[in-house]
């Protein structure tokens, strides 16, 4: 499980690690440049790890 860390100055909360493999920041990125090289939803879904509503 991750832990958040928390700034002493701002009290902003970031995550070191996360528990869903969509909320990375390539993520994103990857599906976006899949879908321009014709890759389906369920390709793109399972080469990535993540759920196919996280693709739509």
């Amino acid at each position: 499980m991750s832990r958040p860390f928390q700034y002493r100055e701002c009290h902003r909360v970031f995550l070191f690690t996360y528990t869903y493999e969509a909320n990375k920041t390539d993520v994103k990125e990857y599906i976006t440049e899949m879908a321009f090289n014709d890759a389906g939803i369920l390709d793109t879904a399972s080469v990535l790890k993540i759920g196919i509503n996280s693709v739509i």
